[in-house]
């Protein structure tokens, strides 16, 4: 496709992740323009004259934002979201717009410098003139493309995002909770345990709206964590009765699951 052909629009692109992929789309050579609550230029304008339509705003608003948005992007256009979830926005852009419509997820923060080893979860949902595009686009800068359904992605995000979210910050809340001032830990982490508290912070200092999002809209975040617990308590139990058997059980479990590789 010609470059100069396709204006490439970015919804919430004054965002962090928007502003990242204002600077991707702009360095691959294509026209960019954002708008937002902050700009001149409306959404329903940019959707008007967008060949490719990106919704990349908060997760709570994003079906109300495609709602607003779909009636005005072209048939032959290209209607995409960014958000950490898939199932509602991708219906919501196929009910409400007639374009083509891929729903993205990019597995990477704001933090990174380029698109080289990232993963990228695509959902297309209708048309095919665009994939290949897109598929070549991201591929050519050394991002590693998944295509899966919808539905397939919010079950995965809910142990790739929910549940190690929820253990992060169970981890931070039982480390604050200590009587151990932060500073001990500094001189005694084993290597493990420094990694984990990197991530641990690295977390709380980031948007709790954020991840108080990602937990309450994917409907398969809370079965996962009740999981999560039912496990946690298996443990405790196995722990407070000095259990051997029990542990040597879950570690067979463990180790023939990954075992299999599947």
């Amino acid at each position: 496709m010609d470059k100069k052909s396709i204006t490439i629009g970015l919804v919430g692109g004054s965002g962090r992740m928007g502003q990242w992929f204002r600077r991707f789309f702009t360095a691959a050579g294509y026209s960019v323009e954002i708008a937002g609550r902050k700009t001149a230029m409306t959404p329903v304008e940019l959707a008007r004259k967008s060949r490719v339509l990106i919704v990349t705003v908060p997760i709570d608003v994003t079906c109300a934002t495609i709602k607003e948005l779909g009636p005005y992007l072209a048939k032959d256009a290209l209607f995409m979201d960014l958000t950490s979830l898939k199932k509602e926005p991708v219906e919501a852009m196929l009910k409400y717009s007639k374009a083509e419509v891929i729903g993205a997820h990019p597995l990477f923060g704001p933090r990174e410098r380029s698109l080289k080893g990232k993963n990228i979860v695509l959902c297309p949902a209708r048309g095919k003139k665009w994939l290949p595009w897109l598929k070549d686009l991201f591929g050519s800068y050394g991002g590693h493309l998944e295509i899966m359904s919808p539905d397939e992605h919010d079950r995965a995000m809910a142990i790739v995002q929910g549940l190690v979210h929820a253990a992060h910050m169970a981890v931070g809340m039982t480390v604050a909770g200590s009587k151990f001032p932060l500073s001990t830990f500094d001189s005694i982490s084993t290597p493990n345990f420094k990694k984990k508290l990197q991530q641990v912070r690295r977390l709380f200092s980031q948007d709790p709206t954020l991840y108080a999002q990602m937990l309450f809209c994917n409907p398969y975040v809370l079965p996962i964590l009740e999981s999560y617990m039912d496990n946690l308590h298996y443990l405790v139990s196995a722990v407070r009765g000095k259990e051997s058997a029990a542990i040597e059980k879950v570690f067979a479990g463990v180790r023939l699951y990954i075992k299999s590789g599947n």
